[in-house]
């Protein structure tokens, strides 16, 4: 290990130990395409939780996960024993609750991992950009030429065909689409109390700009619609009278009680600060559309908490006020329920293949990548901060499942390459996924080889390599500045097809003598002479080998 722990803003040099054995921060980008978060830290510390996140999925130690002082249950990574280095490369734009990442940091970073000896790069980043030439694709690039294996995001532009981006499209990275897992997920809740007919818990976001109901709470009170007695937006457009873009017109209904309010029309801040006017407790807004979101807006407008209910759950409490009856509900931080969760469905957020190079098949493989739950940054700016656990979804959560899986692969095959890594992956993958309905099969453009089976992967049977060369053809075939005029007419000399399809190697079927059973792999050195294939196949005894033309 060649690394070194960089300190800055509230990280010292000396933070770094046995577990997170080094860390680097890159801005010099960020600074120069315009301002950051006034919350930033300058430093390798993490203000937005997804890197930590990330960290914990792939590497975390065994831990009891709580959230808002209510255990919920023991997490650990997909190998504990790994160690980490960071490499800050993402910052916070102003107001923004993810980071962006200049890919000049961004490239940096990766080219500074690789001279620090890392074996894995886990890349939880990418862009809706169609290409394969960017400069942390160029960078991944000869990363993985170096023996250092990278792991990168589908993307989140799904469910679309064709969505795949940079630099989840290059052939020398594992490319990990997301789907969903078997278990349960614990979400944030608030408790009706009566009337019986609609009594329990229901799923609820709270505010990041308003107070912490973990500070004001608990609060328990009737819920009053809100009223404005106008439907007509400053802008002219049509609004409805509950939307509490005007001042309440019942403010002597809602003094000592929680305001239900409509989302839409105005700020959520707007509508907050109007029911602390009229004197609400707490403020529950009901989506008009789907499940509840976090509301963003500006900080110190108003002193009480709010929190929104997703639309169908908004309407059975209208409902119930519209029939006169009294919803009494409580509010409480520590309020969780329990959802089960089924596995094997594809996240419709999951971008899908081909990738931007079309002939080039993507994703890879996929893995769980939906409700998440990991470590999280309690130093977090524009979201819930002092928590130290999260659920996130997203390919990012997906990636560090399968850099994990990696990292023990290459625990049990020190001198395998990121190549022979991938093809054990994909070639042991299954394929009993649907789509995201959950009921339509899923298809290779959405899952790619299939969902990663780890134990499976240890001892596929074959693996398959790609050399330097045609890493290098390929780029020569997209036109890449990874490679001169030179090297291309040195590759060409050699025989080397520059089509990108040849990326894509043909399938064979593998059957083990043993147990009979038939699994699917990939040969790379195969070649169409006059009507017949030839293949260069290694096998271990007791596999019997036939090629499928």
């Amino acid at each position: 290990w060649n690394g070194a722990c960089i300190g800055g803003e509230q990280f010292e040099d000396t933070a770094c130990n046995n577990k997170l054995i080094g860390a680097r921060w890159f801005i010099d980008g960020a600074d120069a395409g315009g301002p950051v978060d006034e919350g930033e830290i300058r430093s390798a510390r993490d203000v937005d939780g997804h890197g930590t996140h990330t960290a914990t999925t792939a590497a975390g130690n065994k831990v009891k996960a709580s959230i808002f002082g209510s255990f919920i249950d023991r997490v650990e990574g997909i190998a504990p024993r790994a160690r980490i280095a960071v490499y800050k490369a993402c910052w916070l734009r102003p107001g923004d609750q993810r980071a962006t990442c200049n890919t000049s940091d961004l490239a940096n970073a990766i080219d500074a991992a690789v001279a620090d000896g890392v074996d894995i790069i886990n890349y939880s980043v990418g862009s809706s950009l169609l290409r394969v030439t960017a400069p942390d694709d160029l960078a991944l690039m000869a990363a993985t030429k170096a023996g250092v294996l990278a792991v990168v995001a589908a993307g989140n532009e799904g469910p679309n065909l064709g969505t795949i981006g940079s630099p989840a499209g290059g052939p020398w990275v594992i490319t990990a689409g997301a789907s969903t897992r078997d278990g349960q997920a614990s979400i944030e809740a608030l408790e009706i109390k009566s009337p019986p007919s609609i009594a329990g818990q229901y799923a609820v976001k709270e505010a990041n700009f308003t107070p912490a109901l973990l500070d004001v709470g608990p609060i328990e009170g009737d819920l009053v619609l809100a009223d404005d007695d106008d439907d007509t937006l400053v802008d002219g457009g049509t609004g409805t009278t509950s939307d509490a873009c005007e001042p309440l017109t019942n403010d002597s209904e809602m003094s000592g009680k929680i305001a239900l309010i409509q989302r839409g029309g105005c700020e959520f801040d707007l509508k907050i600060a109007h029911a602390e006017d009229a004197g609400a407790l707490a403020a529950l807004v009901y989506n008009i559309a789907g499940d509840p979101i976090i509301m963003n807006g500006t900080a110190g407008l108003s002193d009480i908490p709010a929190l929104m209910i997703g639309q169908a759950d908004g309407n059975l409490i209208l409902a119930e006020i519209d029939d006169g009856n009294v919803v009494s509900v409580l509010l409480d931080k520590s309020l969780f329920m329990t959802e089960a969760e089924s596995g094997n469905k594809m996240a419709i957020f999951s971008a899908r293949g081909p990738g931007p190079v079309s002939d080039i098949l993507k994703p890879d493989v996929t893995a769980p990548g939906v409700n998440i739950l990991a470590g999280f940054t309690p130093d977090a700016v524009n979201a819930m901060s002092g928590e130290n656990f999260a659920y996130l979804s997203g390919t990012s959560m997906s990636v560090p499942h399968v850099a994990g899986v990696a990292a023990l692969l290459l625990q049990a095959h020190p001198n395998w390459s990121p190549a022979a890594v991938k093809s054990a992956m994909m070639t042991t993958a299954r394929r009993d996924l649907t789509g995201d309905d959950g009921e339509t099969a899923a298809h290779a453009f959405d899952f790619g080889a299939g969902h990663i089976v780890p134990n499976d992967s240890v001892d596929p049977g074959l693996v398959y390599d790609v050399t330097m060369d045609e890493y290098d053809a390929f780029a020569c075939g997209t036109e890449s500045p990874a490679v001169t005029t030179e090297r291309c007419d040195e590759l060409a000399a050699a025989g080397y097809s520059f089509l990108a399809a040849d990326m894509n190697q043909p399938a064979i079927s593998v059957g083990r003598l043993a147990n009979e059973r038939t699994v699917t792999r990939r040969v790379t050195n195969v070649s169409d002479q006059a009507g017949t294939y030839t293949a260069n196949i290694v096998a271990p005894d007791g596999i019997g080998v036939t090629v499928d033309p």
